[in-house]
C-alpha cells in the first residue's frame, strides 16, 4: 500500500536537488483536477506516478509532498528514522480555521503542548475506569439501534441499508461522550450536517493553501461559509 508523509523543512527548501523526483507542479495540477476527486483519493495517479518516476517521489504543491511506494524504504523513513521525521508540517486553511489554530490532538504540532492533550485523552477520556461509565449509554444506543433496525425490517420483508442506522448511533454515542448531554433529534441533526460540511471542506481541494490573501478575495463566498460554520460550530 501508499504510504504518505510530508517533509517541510528548510533544508529540503534550501536544497531542491535533495528531493526525490516528481512531476512539474502544473503538469500535476491538471491530472489532478481533471480527476475531480477529493485530495485523498489519488491512487490512481499516484500509481502512474510511480511508474514513471520510481518508488519514492515528490510532487511541490503548497508544501512538498513525498509519497513512497516501497514498503522496505517506508520502513527505513517512518520507523528507522522515525525521529527525523516524528512531526507535522503547518496546518493550511480551512484546517487551521476548523481546529482553532491546530490545538486539537489530531493537527497540534509534536511538543508539550501535543503531551499534554494526549496524557490527559489516555488518562481521562479513554481510561477503562472512564471507558465504564459510559457502559449505559452504549446500551442505550444499542438498544436504540436494535429497535430501529426491527421497525425498517424486522419481518425480513424489506431490505434495509444498516450504514446510516449504525452511523448515526455511532454518532450520538460520541455526542454523548464529548458533552455529556443528550440532545434532540433537531440538534444531532444539524450537527451532523455542521460536521460533513468541516470534513467535506477539509477534504476538497486545498485552494486557500496557494497565496492565501489573494485567495480569500478572490472566493470570498467559499471563505466566508466557512467563518459561518465555524461560528455556529462553537
Amino acid at each position: 500500500p501508499l504510504v504518505l508523509f510530508l517533509l517541510h523543512h528548510g533544508k529540503a527548501r534550501k536544497s531542491s536537488s535533495r528531493l526525490p523526483p516528481g512531476p512539474p507542479v502544473l503538469v500535476f495540477l491538471a491530472k489532478f483536477l481533471a480527476l475531480r476527486r477529493s485530495i485523498f483519493d489519488l491512487g490512481p495517479l499516484l500509481r502512474e506516478l510511480h511508474q514513471r518516476h520510481g518508488p519514492v517521489i515528490s510532487v511541490r504543491l503548497f508544501r512538498t509532498l513525498v509519497f513512497v511506494a516501497d514498503r522496505r524504504l517506508a520502513h527505513s523513513v517512518l520507523v528507522q528514522g522515525g525521529a527525523t521525521f516524528a512531526d507535522r508540517p503547518p496546518l493550511v486553511e480551512p484546517s487551521h480555521l476548523f481546529t482553532a489554530g491546530a490545538r486539537d490532538i489530531s493537527s497540534s504540532p509534536y511538543g508539550p503542548y501535543w503531551r499534554l492533550v494526549r496524557r490527559n485523552l489516555a488518562a481521562e477520556a479513554l481510561h477503562p475506569a472512564r471507558l465504564s461509565l459510559f457502559a449505559p449509554a452504549r446500551r442505550r444506543m444499542r438498544d436504540a439501534l436494535v429497535a430501529d433496525l426491527r421497525s425498517r425490517g424486522g419481518d425480513g420483508s424489506t431490505a434495509v441499508e444498516v450504514r446510516p442506522l449504525f452511523r448515526r448511533a455511532l454518532f450520538e454515542l460520541l455526542v454523548y461522550m464529548s458533552l455529556g448531554a443528550r440532545l434532540g433529534a433537531e440538534t444531532l441533526d444539524e450537527i451532523e450536517d455542521l460536521q460533513m460540511k468541516i470534513l467535506r471542506s477539509i477534504t476538497s481541494f486545498p485552494i486557500f493553501s496557494f497565496f492565501p490573501a489573494v485567495t480569500k478575495r478572490l472566493f470570498r463566498g467559499r471563505w466566508d461559509s466557512y467563518v459561518a460554520i465555524r461560528r455556529r460550530q462553537d
